[in-house]
């Protein structure tokens, strides 16, 4: 495992445009692990909810404070059980986690999505109105968050967790990137990288398995 500096500024400019404040629980949907770390050192109490129990103990080495395992336990609930959440952040492209968990919102407290999926997404009016809770998505900043982002990842020792491929790995490794199967060995959200080989960059097969290996790079930037 590799450790590089993180090229991604969505998360935390995310974060810091929320309504949490210092020491808020944050829910983190979707257990995007550099989320996790920015939420983390930027002082929320952050929870990070997944749908099995093997990705624990990653997700506390990232920084989370809580952990739920949304495959046998309801998410909402379990933010209720701790007070209630003052921001859900979803990553995930999947709605049905994020919808589950927004009934763990406190009052006043706030929904925010970056992950896109075809689902709809379904919420009880009556909850936001009375509550007064807020929704809304979230894609990017500008040049100035990035730097901003960079800096803060320096100073607080965040970085992205990599698996190294080789080139002849490629097209496997878009495979368990696109299937949800590229982990670490402790159960982290894996970003997979792919080792260029210029001797093997002259067959057309090798070109073909170039392409792929772009695909997975960019991927280091969405994670």
């Amino acid at each position: 495992m590799k450790r590089h500096l993180p090229v991604n500024h969505v998360l935390q400019h995310a974060l810091r445009s929320s309504s949490a404040r210092l020491g808020d629980t944050v829910a983190i949907v979707g257990l995007g692990h550099l989320a996790v770390q920015f939420a983390a050192a930027m002082g929320f109490t952050v929870v990070a909810p997944a749908r099995s129990a093997d990705k624990e103990s990653a997700a506390r080495e990232l920084g989370a404070a809580h952990y739920v395992d949304s495959s046998g336990t309801d998410v909402g609930a379990a933010l209720r059980d701790l007070g209630g959440a003052a921001l859900i952040y979803s990553t995930a492209a999947d709605t049905g986690v994020a919808q589950q968990a927004a009934t763990g919102l406190r009052r006043r407290s706030e929904l925010l999505l970056s992950g896109i999926g075809s689902d709809p997404l379904s919420l009880d009016v009556g909850a936001l109105v009375m509550r007064g809770l807020r929704v809304r998505g979230h894609v990017t900043g500008g040049p100035t968050d990035i730097q901003d982002a960079m800096r803060f990842a320096v100073a607080a020792g965040i970085r992205p967790w990599t698996e190294v491929r080789k080139l002849d790995e490629a097209a496997e490794a878009v495979e368990s990137m696109r299937s949800g199967r590229a982990r670490l060995p402790d159960g982290a959200a894996a970003v997979t990288a792919v080792r260029r080989h210029r001797q093997a960059a002259t067959s057309p097969s090798s070109r073909v398995s170039m392409a792929a290996a772009r695909g997975v790079s960019a991927s280091h930037c969405a994670s």
